[in-house]
């Protein structure tokens, strides 16, 4: 059989992470099972036109992990009657999240994390010349808006988001809830549905431009930390500290080291950032957040979450139980029990053991999808969870930074 040439399965290696990216939690999460079916459809044309797997032993215990993972979830499920439609796209949308680490190989791993940065790039760019528009004109956000449509949000009361595309393509939403020098702004979301989420893919962005060959690579990681910094999210900062330190500090890889005036430069620019934004601004300051409404909020759902748990320890209540309340790893255990939970956290450890042990820098990756899954957003069960561990799994066997 003719075999698919390197540089059409580098396309196609791109179009697969891109577009499985785009199912929930994106923009475009009401056209589910449409990006669904493009994604099915691109992984069938690709074995048409010859493609040839190569399934290492990483990626062979990912698979089989995440089979026993899903057939608990439907057997759960069954056993309290609690089965419905959403558990079946939830199962498809985790196959197709892990099912594209097939398609990875060591020569076109880059085209996966290319999916990844480069959409973030253009949006980054394209923040920036909307707050030079607005600094420098008087323009107000709302001036330069030329669309406008709402996506649902079944976790907020309206039950939808409003979401403004401004010039010259910045999606934002919760437009005059954000402020830049006495200007009122909107939350850069990118293309998921809220910053929260969107954050996830610009603190890996900043780190993977790490692992490109690409000019001009300090001017691309501050525009891309200038977007993290108008997401206005207090998960977000939290989240690029910790993979900060993390791939600075802490990772065992000695081989990439910063001179002490960039430290000094970097760190002064992290504190100040998150002085601002993470413990200080009324609205989005993490201190704000714990200690008034929001805070307390998290605080009692931790707490009943915790309790559902020792109530129903062994198997949980079910996935989609509306008596779980928020997001966070209680929340999993409690949906879950310890035997799914147990499955869970086998599923993400187990393939990247080897990583953890040698603190590898790519473990920068998982970061933030990690802390984001277990106290903010409910994506443990979402497809960009598993496109983000599929990356770190189909990792090259010799990776390159430059």
């Amino acid at each position: 059989m003719h075999r698919l040439s390197k540089s059409l399965e580098s396309v196609f290696v791109f179009l697969l992470f891109f577009i499985t990216l785009n199912l929930r939690p994106a923009i475009l999460q009401e056209y589910g099972e449409l990006v669904f079916l493009c994604v099915i459809g691109l992984m069938i044309l690709i074995l048409l036109l010859g493609f040839r797997f190569r399934l290492s032993e990483k990626k062979k215990s990912y698979i089989v992990l995440a089979g026993i993972y899903m057939t608990y979830l439907l057997l759960q499920a069954l056993a309290l009657s609690v089965f419905d439609l959403s558990l079946v796209f939830t199962e498809l949308f985790i196959l197709v999240g892990v099912l594209i680490s097939l398609y990875t190989k060591d020569e076109t791993w880059h085209y996966a994390l290319y999916a990844i940065v480069y959409p973030v790039l253009f949006f980054a760019l394209s923040y920036f010349v909307t707050i030079l528009i607005t600094l420098l004109t008087g323009y107000s956000i709302i001036d330069l808006t030329y669309f406008a449509f709402h996506i649902f949000q079944p976790r907020v009361i309206e039950d939808f988001y409003k979401i403004n595309i401004v010039f010259p393509f910045s999606p934002m939403m919760g437009l005059g809830n954000a402020n830049i020098a006495n200007i009122d702004f909107g939350r850069a979301i990118g293309y998921m549905r809220e910053p929260g989420i969107y954050q996830i893919l610009v603190v890996i962005s900043f780190f993977g431009l790490d692992y490109i060959s690409i000019k001009y690579r300090k001017i691309f990681k501050t525009l891309v930390f200038l977007s993290l910094l108008i997401t206005f999210s207090t998960t977000g900062m939290v989240v690029f500290i910790l993979s900060y330190f993390y791939y600075y500090y802490i990772s065992g890889d000695r081989k990439f080291k910063m001179n002490f005036f960039y430290k000094a430069i970097s760190f002064l620019i992290i504190s100040l950032g998150s002085y601002f934004f993470v413990f200080t601004n009324e609205k989005f300051g993490l201190l704000a957040k714990l200690t008034y409404e929001s805070g307390l909020q998290r605080l009692q759902h931790y707490q009943e979450s915790i309790q559902i748990f020792l109530d129903n320890p062994i198997i949980g209540v079910g996935l989609f139980n509306s008596s779980v309340p928020g997001s966070s790893i209680f929340a999993i255990l409690a949906s879950l029990g310890i035997v799914g939970a147990g499955l869970f956290f086998l599923m993400v450890i187990l393939p990247i053991w080897h990583l953890i042990k040698r603190r590898d820098r790519l473990l920068v990756f998982l970061i933030p999808v990690l802390v984001t899954a277990f106290f903010s957003q409910p994506l443990s069960n979402m497809a960009i969870f598993f496109v983000i561990l599929s990356l770190v799994i189909s990792y090259p066997t010799k990776y390159k930074s430059f």
